[in-house]
């Protein structure tokens, strides 16, 4: 019997922006910004269950152009977005799980500290392999966020 692999544990990110709430918000939150930085298309309803989606894979058929089906769970404006996240398509079945994104963002001297956990993971390799993707990712969206509201 082979040992059990320990759970997966959250992610937790944090990036220094040099730019107010207001501005890191916005670039979270606004379907034309989200399209500038982080995707092609961005697809928000800023409402419990609204719509959270942001397309990268344009080629695709619809379903697969990422982050479809994903949607608000909570939001304090300029404070709190916490979100459902799904897995990219080369992760086939496991793409129709859905985990759990909090941004939290806080006032810094410099600017807004901007607080990321990725939570939600199955067991097995499998989610391994999908959260050794998002550490990876998790921090190129954060860097490209910095590099967008440092330039607004």
């Amino acid at each position: 019997m082979a040992d059990a692999l320990p759970p997966l544990k959250p992610l937790e990110k944090r990036a220094a922006l040099s730019a107010p709430r207001a501005l890191v918000w916005r670039a979270l939150t606004d379907p034309k910004e989200l399209a500038t930085w982080f995707g092609r298309d961005a697809r928000v309803d800023l409402r419990i269950d609204g719509r959270y989606e942001i397309l990268f894979l344009m080629e695709n058929p619809p379903g697969l152009q990422g982050g479809e089906g994903n949607t608000v769970q909570n939001f304090e404006p300029e404070r709190l977005l916490h979100i459902t996240w799904n897995a990219p398509p080369q992760f086939g079945a496991l793409r129709d799980v859905r985990t759990q994104v909090h941004f939290e963002l806080c006032d810094a001297d410099s600017g807004t500290t901007v607080r990321l956990i990725h939570d939600g993971w199955g067991d097995g390799p499998e989610w391994a392999e999908i959260r050794t993707y998002f550490d990876r990712a998790w921090d190129h969206v954060l860097s490209a966020l910095n590099t967008h509201v440092s330039s607004l």
